[in-house]
């Protein structure tokens, strides 16, 4: 009988390591999951939704082809990059509520980067250039 009862008590002890484990872990490693929505290439046709996005290569927008970007989003891109427009970029923002395209290290709009310096600079960014249509 005394076995059985201190292997209940081993199972637990146990049990409460194992929680207290994972309390810890939570505690050490918090949900940092992404709250921004990443985007790169060609986003012909798109509509995006009030939201921070983060741009990690170069953006393409076909001729005769849309990219629309709802109001209460905000752009952010990493450095060097451009949006290269050959047909429209509607921005449909309004007064009080805009359409910003910004550094990914302006922490003053948007959802945070977590590689973000916090002090976004001129030339971060190259830029939205305006082809106008082809093809």
């Amino acid at each position: 009988m005394k076995s059985i009862e201190k292997t209940e008590q081993a199972a637990g002890l146990s049990m409460k390591f194992a929680f207290l484990s994972l309390c810890l872990l939570w505690l050490a490693f918090p949900n940092t999951a992404e709250t921004y929505t990443i985007k790169h290439g060609n986003v012909s046709g798109q509509t995006w939704p009030a939201d921070t996005y983060l741009i990690t290569s170069g953006l393409l927008v076909d001729g005769h082809t849309t990219l629309t970007i709802e109001a209460g989003a905000v752009v952010k891109f990493q450095h060097d990059l451009k949006i290269m427009v050959y047909g429209t970029l509607a921005a449909n923002g309004t007064a009080a509520n805009n359409v910003v395209f910004t550094s990914m290290d302006d922490d003053a709009y948007g959802e945070t980067i977590p590689e973000s310096d916090g002090s976004p600079e001129p030339g971060d960014w190259l830029g939205i250039i305006l082809q106008g249509p082809y093809g």
